[in-house]
């Protein structure tokens, strides 16, 4: 299914949210891991660590707040 899947990351963050985002790069990676592609799942958890800690960050605070 992924190959259905034209638009650049820039796109879909834009239009889907980077929540949608990072959930398909993890199934991106996933699939990967399980086709043995080690390269490649380096590669997107390298994309992964850059473009979310932003957001693993603000998640990780709204975690402490509430706890």
């Amino acid at each position: 299914y992924f190959n259905k899947l034209h638009h650049t990351d820039l796109w879909y963050q834009k239009v889907m949210g980077k929540e949608w985002l990072l959930k398909k790069v993890l199934l991106e990676t996933i699939n990967h891991f399980e086709l043995g592609n080690t390269d490649l799942v380096d590669s997107k958890l390298k994309f992964i660590e850059k473009s979310f800690v932003d957001f693993f960050k603000v998640e990780f605070k709204e975690i402490l707040v509430i706890s």
